[in-house]
């Protein structure tokens, strides 16, 4: 396993993405003070898992981000990349080139990715355990930590004996067994204490147990019984619902023979009422002539009234012509 490159945005000083190439020969980075080396470490420290903002020279991890300068603005996160050639295959993993990364936003919210795939923090601490690459691996000894190292308990030097020694993966599986034989051990007196209560619970279970027998076989026998009233219901429903359909085809039948004698009506009304206007017009024509006639009646008495009139006034004039004649002849006697 070779370290390739480191890639850092945003990560303390580095403001500008910056990638560093590890090829063949290089063996450290030198520069003044100031220039940014510890950073680097921190950086590679940090990808690689680290917690402790303490461990990183911070007060809370957000410290990492870039936090600005008078001539240029903080950044919302910070970004860094470890590329490891694994062509050898001393890391568990599958592919020949592993890229680890980790983010972290300024709400505190953090990501981590294998080869550019999400993945949790404890895939990247088994993949580097007893590798000496991990956070707490003898491979990253800060300025001081060698001095701390010979100064601290012997239970602290061996967690860097262990790591160099390659047992970490196998202390931490015998803690993590421990563990779970701890919970087990726990859950079985939950068992035993569940057994004893249950225990003292089975007379009363078991009384209750027949009577839900009971209880479910008299569910059974009513949802049988339930189920042949209802066929019957529904063989009773079918019956009415075929008297009803061929009540139905009746009245429809009889509506269908009322409708034809309705039109039936409607024609002869319908020529009734031609006929009933022919018989209006005609005893109009009618009326009209009589009374023409009755007009004709009245003119011809009253002209006959006229000529009566004028013959009674000419037998008048007669009568008195001949007594005026008669007269003239006595006179002539």
């Amino acid at each position: 396993m070779k370290l390739k490159s480191l890639d850092i945005y945003g990560f303390k000083s580095f403001a500008q993405r910056t990638e560093l190439f590890f090829d063949k020969g290089i063996t450290g980075i030198v520069g003044p003070n100031g220039s940014g080396k510890s950073n680097i470490g921190d950086a590679v420290r940090w990808v690689l898992g680290e917690q402790s903002p303490k461990a990183l020279r911070g007060s809370k991890m957000e410290d990492v981000i870039f936090n600005g300068t008078e001539n240029k603005k903080p950044l919302p996160y910070c970004e860094v990349s470890l590329v490891f050639d694994n062509e050898d295959g001393f890391l568990k993993s599958d592919y020949t080139e592993v890229m680890v990364t980790r983010r972290v936003y300024r709400n505190g919210e953090g990501e981590y990715y294998l080869n550019k795939n999400a993945c949790r923090l404890k895939d990247i601490l088994e993949l580097f355990r007893d590798t000496g690459v991990g956070k707490e691996g003898y491979s990253i000894i800060g300025q001081g930590r060698i001095d701390d190292i010979l100064s601290a308990k012997s239970e602290q030097r061996r967690q860097v004996f262990e790591e160099a020694a390659g047992i970490v993966t196998y202390r931490v599986r015998k803690e993590e067994a421990e563990r779970n034989l701890k919970k087990t051990a726990e859950n079985l007196v939950r068992v035993n204490d569940l057994i004893e209560e249950i225990s003292m619970r089975l007379e009363p279970l078991k009384q209750q147990a027949q009577d839900a027998n009971e209880y479910l076989s008299q569910a059974e026998r009513l949802k049988q019984l339930e189920l042949n009233i209802f066929i019957i219901r529904q063989d009773r429903l079918k019956q009415r619902m075929q008297s009803v359909k061929e009540k139905m085809e009746l009245h429809a039948q009889a509506i269908e023979n009322a409708k034809q004698n309705i039109e039936k009506l409607s024609q002869q009304r319908n020529d009734l009422d031609l006929m009933q206007e022919a018989l209006d017009n005609t005893e109009s024509r009618h009326r009209k002539a009589q009374m023409q006639i009755s007009e004709a009646l009245q003119e011809s008495g009253q002209e006959k009234e006229r000529k009566q009139a004028e013959i009674n006034a000419l037998l008048k004039e007669k009568d008195q012509l001949l007594e005026e004649i008669k007269e003239a002849e006595q006179k002539l006697n």
